[in-house]
């Protein structure tokens, strides 16, 4: 939960950042034209973490307030360290990043090395530098063998790359990167897919101590996301947050042969499933037609949860607001989910951020009715659900369009001030691509 402190430009882009609040990919030394996620940090400071071109190293930068690199960061005072693991093959689409207590960070993803599969994890000290005491030098590679001790009723192995039939979850869910949060312990809380013993998706939530060693404390370490008293052949984890006394909140899709619905579940501390959220059941969300879950924030007392649901062949972007202990909040649209139909082509949301007073932080993708192209939209809700007529001289949202071609949302984060930094990304029909980080006045 980020404060805010209200500009009277709110929604703007921020002159004080590199070309009138849009920075363009690639940045000096960094043969990387796409930032895959975005953390914004004290001092007006921001990483963002850039895969090369080809099959490079992975790169995180840290700017300056300006948009420049930050040159005390990182051993060679350049700005960015770079991340290279000889003979292990990382993802670079499906990255996660995640702030930790001390400073530091934790970046998250999918890897394959030598047949093995699984995820990674890599800890980073506040300067750069890789948390020598985290795994092996400051990484941590969890096989699917890992999954297979940490859980005791079923064989599982970490989600890959699956045919969608449209019943199942999409490829995209399957081939998607850990979701990462710090508990008040300073564990590390991942959560990512797996199949069961009878080929089908299971969305699983583990837990990391400090060290990086897997924390047993947790169900053993791994605990598959069971939807008490939901009928549903498979599930698919989606983001995952946690609550200040240590529980964890989990978000994601489920189906059977006939529909997909979405679902929030919490896990105590233990890793079981917690009885006292919502009465002993998860949140669900029924639709005839197509609904996902994307992104889960949380504060001592509410759970904010975002994504998208296809409303009589249009999309609309989707905002579920519930009270910390999973009950709907009644004051945010009247304790119904909320379906945003800002633009009359669709729309769906990516990113979220729960602010101090209740307002609400959205980004993600839409598209008018006469243009192919796709823009970021950014908006900003009140506390009621009612767009803030305080945020781009009353719209209450803004919409970033470049000649570019297709526009997709990567990441977003706010800063302590309230600016909201966004990394997206663009594709042309000739398949050229690039990035952008945009910075928007809160």
């Amino acid at each position: 939960m980020s404060e805010i402190r209200a500009s009277s430009n709110a929604g703007a882009l921020d002159p004080a950042f590199a070309d009138k609040g849009v920075l363009s990919l690639p940045l000096p030394r960094i043969p990387g034209d796409e930032a895959r996620c975005v953390l914004a940090l004290p001092q007006s400071k921001t990483l963002l973490v850039i895969p090369w071109l080809a099959s490079g190293p992975i790169v995180v930068a840290r700017l300056n307030e300006d948009g420049t690199l930050d040159t005390s960061y990182g051993d060679r005072q350049l700005g960015f360290v770079e991340l290279l693991f000889e003979g292990t093959e990382i993802d670079r689409v499906g990255f996660k990043i995640g702030a930790l207590a001390d400073g530091g960070c934790v970046v998250t993803g999918l890897y394959g090395s030598r047949g093995i599969r699984g995820l990674i994890a890599i800890r980073l000290r506040q300067d750069g530098s890789l948390e020598q005491s985290f795994g092996n030098g400051g990484v941590r590679l969890i096989p699917e063998e890992d999954f297979r001790r940490g859980t005791t009723n079923v064989a599982v192995r970490v989600a890959q790359k699956i045919e969608n039939d449209g019943n199942d979850p999409s490829t995209a869910q399957g081939n998607s990167g850990g979701a990462v949060a710090e508990d008040p312990d300073g564990k590390i809380v991942l959560v990512s897919n797996t199949f069961d013993s009878t080929g089908r998706q299971k969305a699983v939530a583990l837990r990391l101590n400090p060290d990086g060693s897997t924390d047993q404390s947790f169900n053993g370490g791994f605990a598959i996301v069971e939807l008490q008293g939901v009928a549903h052949l498979w599930s698919s984890a989606r983001d995952v947050a946690v609550q200040s006394d240590g529980k964890v909140v989990v978000c994601g899709q489920y189906g059977d042969n006939d529909r997909r619905a979405v679902f929030v579940m919490r896990f105590n501390s233990q890793g079981k499933v917690d009885a006292e959220f919502n009465s002993n059941r998860p949140v669900t969300i029924t639709a005839s037609e197509y609904i996902d879950f994307r992104s889960i924030r949380v504060s001592k007392t509410a759970i904010l949860v975002v994504g998208e649901a296809n409303r009589s062949g249009v999309n609309h972007g989707l905002i579920v607001m519930l009270n910390s202990s999973g009950s709907y909040n009644l004051v945010f649209n009247n304790g119904a989910p909320l379906f945003s139909n800002l633009m009359p082509g669709f729309l769906y949301w990516r990113q979220c951020a729960l602010q101090s007073e209740g307002t609400v932080i959205v980004t993600g993708v839409g598209r008018g009715t006469d243009t192919r192209e796709l823009s970021v939209v950014t908006a900003r809700y009140r506390a009621d659900g009612k767009l803030d007529s305080t945020f781009n001289d009353g719209k209450g949202f803004a919409v970033f369009e470049n000649e570019m071609g297709t526009h997709v949302t990567d990441g977003m984060d706010v800063m302590e001030d309230g600016r909201i930094v966004i990394c997206a990304s663009w594709l042309d029909l000739n398949i050229k691509s690039g990035g952008w980080v945009l910075r928007y006045l809160g």
